[in-house]
Parts: C-alpha cells; sequence; structure tokens
C-alpha cells in the first residue's frame, strides 16, 4: 500500500531517507551556521556509496558531513557504520560515542555500539550496550539480535534463543 501512495520503489526509497533525516537531524541540528542542506547531502552520498559496499568513499562523505556539523549525531553513527565495515571497530566505537552523546534517546546508537563491541569480542560490554538500546526501546529488535548473541557468547543459549525469536517476530528481516 505504502508503494502505491509513494509511486515506486525508487520513491519509497527517497522517502525512507527523508524520514530518517527528520529524526535524525531534529534533536542534533548544529545551530546557526550550520549548512543542514549540505550535511544532508553528504550523509545521503554516504548511504549509496555504503548501499554499493563503497564503505571507503561512504566514510568520506560522512566525515565531511561531521566536519559540516560537528553536532550532527546522525553524522556520527553513519560515519562509525562506515568505519565498522571498514572493520575498524575501534574507529566506530569513538564514533558511536559521540552520536550518543549528542543524542542519547536513539537505540540504534547503542545498538551499533554493541555491534562494535562484539567484534572486538567483548560480549560483556556488548551485552551492556545492547541493554543500553533496550532500555530506550524495549521492542528494537536488533538490539535483541546483538543481545541474544552476547548472551549465546557468555554461555545462556536458551535466554538467547527466546530472545532471538522474540527479535525475528518483531522484525522477519533480521533472519536473512
Amino acid at each position: 500500500m505504502l508503494s502505491t501512495i509513494i509511486n515506486g520503489p525508487d520513491n519509497i526509497m527517497k522517502f525512507i531517507i527523508f524520514v530518517l533525516i527528520l529524526i535524525h537531524s531534529y534533536p542534533c541540528y548544529g545551530g546557526p551556521g550550520t549548512n543542514q542542506e549540505q550535511v544532508v547531502q553528504e550523509i545521503t552520498q554516504g548511504l549509496k556509496e555504503g548501499k554499493k559496499h563503497d564503505w571507503a568513499s561512504a566514510l568520506k562523505h560522512f566525515e565531511k558531513a561531521t566536519v559540516l556539523d560537528p553536532k550532527s549525531s546522525w553524522a556520527w553513527s553513519n560515519h562509525g557504520t562506515a568505519w565498522l565495515n571498514l572493520n575498524e571497530p575501534a574507529k566506530a566505537i569513538k564514533s558511536y560515542h559521540k552520536a550518543v552523546k549528542l543524542n542519547p534517546t536513539d537505540p540504534y546508537n547503542y545498538c551499533s555500539l554493541a555491534s562494535a563491541k562484539f567484534r572486538l569480542y567483548k560480549p560483556e560490554e556488548a551485552l551492556e550496550h545492547a541493554n543500553k538500546a533496550l532500555s530506550v526501546d524495549p521492542e528494537f529488535a536488533p538490539a535483541m539480535a546483538n543481545k541474544a548473541r552476547a548472551l549465546r557468547t557468555l554461555g545462556k543459549p536458551e535466554e538467547a534463543d527466546a530472545l532471538l525469536q522474540k527479535a525475528y517476530r518483531l522484525m522477519p528481516k533480521l533472519k536473512d
């Protein structure tokens, strides 16, 4: 039904990007003197590069966005995601911490921290960040999946399986 309203898959992606821009930009606007249009252009271009799995190019766009607006949690979060996809979890963690500081109400930032901590083989810290994401949004399925992975690593497979099943019910795409 949404595709009928928006008129095609390309427009759906544009609509999703627009909504994400609104959600992420509102609480973290850099204030007077910040060229938000340019920030949004850099982030959007970085997301396009990331979709093509060209994370080095994506990182350049996200870095430009963080320079243009150092108070954009959305720019810092994407900056961290690029680093994580470039297999640099320690650098990703620094960016995610900046994103959390700028927008502590976004569960995605905590969830991303959990992923990066897990990449550094720190399941206890990953569990801590997954729990923080779930304290912000108890139904955030990606955080449930991260928590389940940490619990399994920490020797709690039954608890992990139950949580993962709940995450799959909330977001079936997580199975992919």
